[in-house]
């Protein structure tokens, strides 16, 4: 595996952190990994093999923000799946949306069944955090879910809960780069 995949997965890793604690991500390493796709075109690829990539960035971000429009999922979550399909087009992009689509299933069941233990592991990794870093992400409490509702019948009811996207797509780009680069 090249270097070059190797920062791609450590920045991937690093936007899935901060989507799993701060249910944010920023746009700067979002650039950060258009940058390295980039440069990765000019030193690596022919021009040739740069027009697909950049039509499944057009086709993902536009499918990607329709999705947002309707609050299915978050913008930061639309803009990293769109950047990693750009990515994962080299490779083999119908395994890479299989693999975070079955990641993304399993992420979801895990919020619905293990939300309070997940929430004490995020309140945990959030905890030993400098507390120089909370402030320059902002206010984290503001971002953590309320989870479930007690209803006049005593039962639980769903509401709408936050799941971080980021990890299902990070775990989609590690295993489809470990398969394909590996």
């Amino acid at each position: 595996m090249s270097l070059i995949y190797i920062i791609f997965l450590a920045l991937c890793f690093f936007i899935a952190l901060n989507d799993f604690l701060f249910f944010r991500i920023p746009n700067m390493l979002i650039l950060t990994l258009i940058g390295l796709f980039v440069a990765k075109l000019v030193f690596l690829q022919t021009l040739e093999e740069s027009y697909f990539p950049l039509i499944v960035f057009v086709v993902s971000i536009t499918v990607g923000f329709m999705l947002y429009a309707f609050k299915f999922v978050g913008a930061g979550d639309a803009k990293f799946l769109a950047v990693t399909a750009m990515w994962a087009s080299e490779m083999n992009l119908l395994a890479f949306f299989l693999i975070i689509g079955l990641a993304g299933g399993l992420v979801a069941l895990l919020y619905l069944f293990m939300e309070r233990p997940i929430n004490a592991v995020r309140a945990y990794a959030l905890s030993i955090l400098p507390a120089k870093l909370q402030n320059d992400v902002g206010t984290v409490n503001a971002n953590v879910p309320t989870g479930t509702k007690q209803g006049k019948s005593k039962k639980t009811t769903l509401q709408k809960r936050s799941i971080p996207y980021g990890v299902p797509v990070f775990i989609g780009c590690l295993i489809l780069t470990i398969l394909v680069k590996l």
